[in-house]
């Protein structure tokens, strides 16, 4: 049974973040989570990680954690 994925909201705006597959190297599953509210000024978004679960544990890390 796979472990549920939770994202925290975007830090900057407290949009919904979304998990992402990298488009640029459609042949390798790299994948990024990003704020997908489109008026975010700030467009956070995590390194390219081979896992799911290695980009929601960087989108989640907070400062002062």
């Amino acid at each position: 049974m796979s472990k549920k994925i939770k994202l925290k909201p975007c830090p900057f705006c407290g949009g919904k973040a979304e998990l992402m597959k990298n488009a640029f190297w459609p042949s390798t599953d790299w994948w990024y989570v990003t704020c997908g509210n489109p008026h975010c000024g700030v467009h956070a978004e995590t390194s390219d990680r081979p896992t799911l679960q290695e980009a929601a544990e960087i989108w989640n890390k907070r400062a002062g954690e």
